[in-house]
């Protein structure tokens, strides 16, 4: 119980030092283990946590608790990425990738490029594309290095990306989020408490270029909201597309297990809607 070991505060209670410093009547929050953003923000693992003041401008006042540490913008732990896909009238589809990464996964795909035969470039560009599009074919593949890290940019043509059914093109290739369940509810109960110590954000966008003679097929935005996280899209036509901006978002939490159940639900309702695919239809004459 956190509150018993406060009774003699140790490391195991409050691993971290970080500065609180008052300046012209703001306060200022720095996180010296934080290299590029550690000046008025701290690290997501403990924003929203307690912590124990130490007065270091004034010793003689005593220690004091903070029950919650201030939140701040978590750039690096959003998960983005967008595609746009221009679909042929036989279901293939040719698609244009873009992901940007920040910080290790940045230096890991940089590391990983530059430790192959520049004649194995275009495997490790063809292996990204098959691990999100698994009947990817032709692959060209580039990564721009950017202030906050690197981009990767991916051409691919995937040749039966959607599937005729009932008059209908069904885009199952053109799913891009990746479920919640096997990595949080995995589980059909759970006797200790589920703890998410860094939030999931993710922003999906997906621009579909139908082809002649189609058309997206009308549909209502997905939207889920609930006391675990959210669900949120916007759909709006952008140059001959729809344009489908898909968020996702878990707040850090901690789960009980008598609340387990009901967050599992949650969570395959968040799959649900996520794993819908596109669908194109025939304009009507």
């Amino acid at each position: 119980d956190r509150d018993q070991r406060l009774r003699v505060p140790t490391l195991d209670a409050f691993p971290v030092a970080l500065l609180r410093v008052a300046h012209g009547g703001d306060e200022i929050w720095i996180d010296s283990r934080e290299e590029r953003r550690g000046v008025g923000s701290i690290h997501a693992l403990f924003q929203g946590s307690d912590g124990l003041v130490l007065p270091l401008s004034d010793p003689r006042q005593p220690v004091v608790r903070i029950e919650t540490l201030p939140t701040f913008p978590n750039p690096d732990l959003v998960d983005e990425l967008a595609v746009r896909a221009a679909v042929d009238a036989d279901g293939g589809a040719h698609i244009g990738f873009t992901m940007p990464l920040r910080g290790a996964q940045a230096t890991g795909l940089l590391e990983r490029l530059e430790s192959v035969p520049e004649d194995q470039v275009g495997m490790v560009y063809r292996q990204m594309a098959l691990s999100m599009f698994s009947g990817a074919d032709t692959v060209d593949g580039e990564v721009e290095k950017t202030k906050d890290g690197a981009t990767i940019h991916l051409d691919i043509t995937v040749p039966g990306a959607c599937d005729a059914e009932d008059d209908e093109l069904v885009c199952r290739s053109l799913i891009l989020a990746n479920p919640v369940v096997p990595m949080l509810a995995r589980l059909p109960e759970r006797t200790y408490p589920l703890m998410l110590r860094l939030p999931i954000e993710r922003r999906i966008q997906l621009d579909l270029v139908p082809p002649p003679g189609w058309e997206p097929k009308k549909r209502m935005p997905r939207h889920l909201d609930a006391e675990w996280g959210s669900v949120s899209e916007t759909l709006e036509p952008v140059d001959g597309s729809l344009q489908s901006i898909l968020n996702i978002s878990l707040p850090a939490q901690t789960v009980s297990p008598a609340d387990y159940r009901a967050f599992a639900r949650f969570c395959q309702a968040i799959d649900e809607l996520a794993t819908r695919p596109p669908r194109l239809e025939r304009i009507a004459e």
